[in-house]
């Protein structure tokens, strides 16, 4: 049975944090984690997970790139909206890393595959958002034991 209208679900949830300022939320809190992650920092991973999971559930695969994932949204204001948030600045940046497409149902385990996480993530430990769309902070040793995703990725086209 197909879910219609499912992954609109999802966009709708990105447009609301995105409005609510979730994805914008790392400069009010400036709290740090054990790991030196801060918590505006996984509310953005957590934001731009929901849109992973969108993606792939419109697609079949993760998205290729930050503008992938942005390109999803239909609606242009919506997409201007997502693409100036703090959460798709620092995917852009590179200060926040994509895993590209990733197909889900190639995966053993979703928790234990990264789909996005803050780049320093490898080498000092931080936030990470899992396939299963839990967003933790894991110590780069933590990482290191987590698969790299490359039997589940799709092919580039």
């Amino acid at each position: 049975m197909q879910r219609v209208g499912f992954p609109f679900y999802f966009a709708a949830m990105i447009v609301m944090v995105v409005g609510l300022g979730g994805c914008g939320s790392s400069s009010s809190t400036g709290g740090k984690g054990p790991g030196g992650g801060s918590k505006g920092n996984k509310d953005d991973l957590a934001a731009l997970g929901v849109a992973y999971h969108a993606h792939h559930d419109m697609k079949g695969q993760g998205p290729d790139s930050a503008d992938d994932l942005i390109n999803m949204l239909t609606d242009p204001a919506k997409r201007q909206d997502f693409a100036s948030s703090e959460a798709c600045k620092k995917l852009k940046s590179g200060e926040f890393v994509l895993n590209p497409r990733i197909q889900f149902r190639e995966v053993k385990n979703l928790g234990n595959v990264a789909i996005i996480y803050e780049k320093k993530a490898p080498t000092d430990g931080g936030f990470v958002v899992l396939g299963d769309a839990t967003t933790k902070e894991l110590t780069a040793a933590e990482f290191k034991q987590l698969d790299s995703g490359d039997d589940a990725r799709a092919k580039k086209k």
